[in-house]
């Protein structure tokens, strides 16, 4: 038996990364709130992300590497140069998901996604099946998802509406009262 096992050459494989043979997709956000601040976030990432520029380099060292704009949906793109600010939304599962669906075949070695904030989608408030469900390939293709923030963390002056209540029907010409909640930074007193 020992003898049969030895000719039959049993071997370990061990699955990595092999250098330029993996994809690795850069989603980029290009939505509209990219272009704010004094110095725009959006020119920080055509910085970043410049054809020859370090970090680009060093991915390209170990993968083929895929770029992406997203806002409402994604769309392949030769060069951080054809971002342009204007998309209306920021749906990040969206935007995986079509870009997983693309590269479905390939060997996907990592995604790198790259927003200003929060995913501002058409989904339910509270609904995060469709994030679950994208994290859940990602992670059964066994593929990281590196996330890298853009942009102020906290602002001097904020203001931010967390809900509005509103009833449902209203006569024509009646008057109709609504609740809203908000929350400021910057505005005491005022």
């Amino acid at each position: 038996a020992l003898l049969l096992v030895l000719l039959w050459r049993p071997a370990l494989v061990v699955s990595t990364v092999v250098p330029r043979q993996n994809v690795a997709a850069v989603l980029l956000d290009d939505s509209a709130s990219m272009a704010l601040e004094t110095r725009p976030r959006l020119e920080r990432v055509k910085e970043v992300f410049a054809p020859g520029g370090p970090l680009l380099a060093r991915l390209q060292d170990r993968f083929q590497v895929r770029l992406y704009r997203f806002s409402e949906a994604a769309a392949r793109i030769p060069s951080v140069e054809a971002l342009s600010a204007s998309g209306k939304a920021t749906r990040l599962d969206d935007a995986l998901t079509e870009v997983l669906s693309e590269l479905k075949g390939l060997p996907l070695g990592a995604v790198v996604l790259v927003s200003d904030g929060a995913d501002n989608g058409s989904g339910p408030p509270g609904g995060r099946g469709a994030e679950r469900a994208v994290l859940a390939e990602l992670k059964a293709r066994r593929v990281p998802l590196h996330a890298v923030g853009v942009g102020r963390e906290h602002f001097d002056r904020d203001l931010q509406v967390n809900d509005v209540v509103v009833s449902a029907n209203v006569l024509a010409g009646g008057i109709a009262s609504a609740s809203v909640a908000l929350h400021q930074e910057g505005y005491e007193g005022k």
